[in-house]
């Protein structure tokens, strides 16, 4: 198991990245899994019309040209805030590990892991109609320019000529839609806890501020560099077409194919960072070690890298340029002035009050799940946490800062709400109070079991402890006539609210608060 660094315990692969707006990338020469050879039964069915679907999106096709550049792009990682000589390591150490037909696979077994018959179908009509055949055109022309060239492009494109306001929305809500900058986000969180050890062989902190920055200063102008990346990719879309898209990618089949995809790209991700992890925890170890210092780097590393960890120069390559800061980036001035436009209509933001509302608490059961189930998750709700206790820090952000925090968080906390049925097993005692039928107790010794009837007439044996109402409420006690439930809910500032229902032992079942 990876051992992933504290500081960066959060997290669509920097593989969909480096499409952002431009498809899927992909392995060379990589195949999916081979059908059974009887070709018999519902496997190589799904595993047929999953082919197809990949042929009619593109993914097939790129990931057939998916390589280790795609998942270590410099001027990403640079507008991080990481410096060149640490990017260089990473494009070295990901290029000597990448196995582009091990990624292929990865991605197809997420593919049939959550096969669905209906949505699949869908999609591929979808991807097979004439604005989705031009859609996929359209991410294949971009593919292989990083997201700076994207964005250049498309930032001398609206000099020329500029959007309509309706229009530019509609690409901002294709980005909510296909949650870009979020996948952007958790998929660059998820690289940084492998490259962390780079830090301590450095002697700085650069990736462990880089990870803190993806969720705070630099959510604005990543935000906008994948606005401006859409916008050049669907540029030649008509209004029509755009909206259709949108359409699409917003429905459960555009959910589903969106979302397999972005799970799929992470995995691979993951599957190829295993491999990154063990070599540069390798080439670190050796580094530390006085014994075969200058072997280990010359044997891991390219000229003009090795020498710096031991503080030598290479006398066969420059020096490398002073470490710069986070990169800067600015929307055009009529874009801009659009969105700050939008700020002022609403006025001076106002800090720790309605706004706060769209922050629902979090079933405390499932919280706690999400730390071994999805960490990166679980480390990105603590991260807005301690930010929401700081009132102080808080008020140091700007409106937009506090707005975007706002959302981001908003998103976060829905996503885990909807964590409930893949970390809890579902059962029917998890139904309205009302439903729930409390036929009698039983009692044997110190542990008496409760007696429930549900709504299909079934009965169940419930004990303290289990999982019961609808809102992951936990037996807290069983008496002889009554079963107390405590309902707990963690808050947008972590702390831990909580409530006790009872049900009593009537012919039917009354809950009280």
């Amino acid at each position: 198991m990876r051992k992933r660094s504290k500081i960066l315990a959060a997290a669509v692969s920097l593989a969909v990245l480096a499409g952002i707006g431009g498809g899927f990338p992909a392995p060379a020469g990589g195949q999916p899994p081979a059908p059974r050879k009887d070709g018999a039964g519902p496997a190589s069915a799904q595993i047929a019309q999953i082919e197809k679907l990949f042929e009619a999106s593109g993914l097939k096709k790129d990931l057939q040209r998916m390589n280790a550049t795609a998942l270590v792009d410099g001027s990403r990682l640079q507008l991080f805030g990481l410096p060149p000589d640490e990017v260089v390591i990473a494009a070295k150490v990901y290029s000597d590990t990448f196995d582009s037909k091990e990624y292929y696979r990865s991605v197809f077994r997420v593919f049939e892991t959550h096969y669905d018959r209906a949505n699949l179908a869908e999609s591929l009509q979808w991807f097979l109609s004439p604005p989705g055949r031009k859609i996929v055109a359209m991410e294949v022309e971009i593919q292989g320019l990083d997201l700076n060239q994207k964005v250049a492009r498309a930032a001398k494109a609206l000099r020329s000529r500029m959007p309509s306001k309706k229009r530019f929305d509609a690409v901002k809500k294709l980005e909510r839609t296909l949650e870009e900058t979020h996948r952007f986000v958790v998929s660059a969180q998820s690289q940084f806890q492998v490259l962390s050890p780079l830090d301590e062989g450095f002697g700085n902190q650069a990736i462990a501020t880089a990870a803190e920055n993806l969720k705070g200063s630099l959510l604005k102008p990543l935000k906008e560099r994948v606005w401006l990346s859409l916008h050049h990719t669907y540029d030649a879309l008509s209004d029509d077409e755009l909206s259709r898209f949108v359409s699409f990618a917003g429905s459960p089949p555009g959910q589903w194919f969106y979302q397999t995809r972005a799970k799929g790209a992470l995995e691979g991700q993951k599957r190829m960072e295993d491999a990154v992890e063990g070599s540069l925890a390798k080439i670190v170890a050796g580094l530390k070690s006085e014994k075969d210092n200058l072997l280990t780097l010359q044997q891991a590393l390219p000229p003009g890298i090795r020498f710096l960890f031991i503080g030598q120069r290479d006398p066969f390559k420059p020096i490398f340029p002073e470490k710069k800061g986070l990169a800067k980036f600015e929307l055009p001035k009529e874009l801009a002035k659009e969105e700050e436009a939008e700020e002022t209509k609403k006025g001076k933001v106002q800090r720790f009050g309605p706004e706060l509302k769209v922050l629902t608490p979090i079933p405390l059961e499932i919280y706690k799940r999400l730390k071994d189930a999805d960490p990166i998750m679980y480390g990105d709700l603590e991260h807005y946490a301690r930010l929401f206790r700081n009132e102080k820090e808080v008020y140091a952000l700007s409106d937009r800062e506090y707005l975007d925090a706002i959302a981001f968080y908003k998103e976060l906390i829905q996503k885990a709400g909807k964590k409930g049925p893949d970390v809890i097993l579902s059962t029917p005692l998890q139904t309205p109070y009302e439903s729930l039928k409390l036929a009698g107790v039983l009692w044997n010794g110190m542990d008496p079991v409760a007696l429930f009837e549900t709504p299909d007439k079934q009965g169940h044996t419930v004990r303290k402890g289990m999982i019961l109402g609808p809102n992951y409420g936990v037996v807290e006690s069983i008496d002889q006539v009554k079963v107390a439930v405590v309902e707990r809910q963690r808050d947008f500032k972590g702390a831990v609210l909580s409530q006790t229902r009872e049900v009593e032992l009537y012919p039917n079942a009354t809950t009280k608060e």
